[in-house]
């Protein structure tokens, strides 16, 4: 891998890191020598196994592959997730198919409980959800994930 190729990396991997923190602020991106072991994702996240690629043309499949067989080595139970981007492209996130509607039933659950009226009516519960404190999993991603983390 020539030394543009793997710049254009390092940036793409900063630029994800980066992106990760508006949710999980611990998000960083985990240094090379210990990725080249394969005891550690590419971005380092609570819950979740990172693998992030951008070529010119990305093996979706083959970088899935890999966080996959890299999680298990390393006997990490997070979920693997690649994050690809071809040049001139959006950046893609693939995950199993179990996983993502696993996902998709934890934001249901989430989306039910916060739309459940109160005697007030559902406005004053909102209203009264931003007036109470923050809930420990939004101070504290590590919380959030394993609220959301499968059984």
């Amino acid at each position: 891998m020539g030394l543009l190729s793997r710049q254009k990396g390092k940036t793409f991997e900063r630029w994800l890191a980066k992106t990760f923190r508006a949710i999980f602020p611990t998000a960083r991106r985990t240094l090379t020598q210990q990725r080249d072991s394969g005891e550690a994702p590419d971005i380092s996240i609570p819950g979740w196994w990172v693998e992030a690629k951008h070529w010119r043309k990305v093996n979706i499949r083959q970088c899935f592959e890999q966080a996959v067989d890299e999680a298990k080595r390393a006997k990490s139970t997070d979920l693997p997730i690649a994050v690809t981007k071809d040049n001139r492209k959006e950046p893609l996130a693939t995950l199993r198919l179990q996983d993502f509607l696993w996902l998709l039933q934890r934001v249901k659950l989430l989306e039910e409980q916060i739309a459940e009226p109160s005697e007030h009516g559902s406005a004053m519960v909102l209203v009264q959800r931003q007036a109470e404190p923050p809930l420990a999993a939004e101070t504290d991603p590590t919380l959030l994930v394993n609220i959301l983390k499968p059984k």
